[in-house]
């Protein structure tokens, strides 16, 4: 099993949080300088978890409108910022994501990192949902709150799947027993990252097609969808 880290490409350059990432990659680097072919199953799992880690803080960065969201219309890059609290907030996740990577390298991973990271990741996603929904209050359309609005809206409907898969996740992680727990581990926060980066992605197209309609100037071809 070969655990990379893949280097920053072009359109991560000016990505949010690159601090943070940074930091995870050097605590893979420190553990991993022996070269993956040497690495004992323990260190497979750590170096999975700070992978894991740094594409968390990469999903905090997509809510954040880069990268994944490269506008040429000055408009629609003011509008898919967040405001300073919401900021804030992302910032703590992120900080989890990063003591979650520490965890990994002293070798220190508990069932309490774990959930606190599963916690993370739906309070990352939580933001977009919310962050979308702020984007209804924008455009103020009866059609478009018909649209956006309700239990089983474009939004609410797949918010309510991802708490509830989430919410199971976590459950059945807490009750998993004890045997092959790197394996339990490594499972869960797999399907935590799948779950999460699928619902973040889909909140921050559909954010950007209802600002899209706060600026009839802008063509679909003037942004490039995550």
């Amino acid at each position: 099993m070969t655990i990379k880290i893949n280097p920053r490409d072009r359109a991560e350059k000016d990505y949010e949080f690159r601090e943070e990432g940074d930091r995870i990659e050097e605590y893979f680097r420190k553990f991993s300088n022996g070269g993956t072919l040497h690495m004992g199953l323990a260190t497979i799992f750590r170096g999975y978890i700070c992978m894991i880690a740094k594409n968390s803080v990469r999903l905090a960065s997509i809510v954040m409108g880069k990268p994944g969201i490269i506008s040429e219309d000055a408009r629609l890059t003011t509008l898919m910022t967040p405001r300073k609290g919401e900021k804030m907030t992302l910032g703590v996740y992120v900080r989890n994501f990063v003591s979650t990577a520490e965890d990994a390298y002293n070798d220190k991973v508990t069932e309490e990192t774990i959930v606190t990271f599963l916690g993370a990741l739906q309070g990352v996603a939580a933001m977009s949902y919310f962050m979308a929904q702020d984007t209804l209050a924008k455009i103020g359309d009866d059609e478009a709150s018909s649209l956006y609005c309700g239990k089983d809206s474009v939004f609410n409907r797949p918010w309510l799947e991802y708490t509830r898969k989430t919410d199971n996740l976590r459950r059945e992680f807490k009750a998993a027993p004890p045997q092959h727990p790197d394996g339990i581990v490594m499972n869960t926060v797999t399907e935590a990252m799948k779950l999460t980066e699928s619902f973040v992605r889909l909140m921050t197209v559909r954010r950007r097609t209802a600002l899209l309609g706060l600026i009839p100037t802008v063509t679909t071809g003037s942004a490039v969808a995550v």
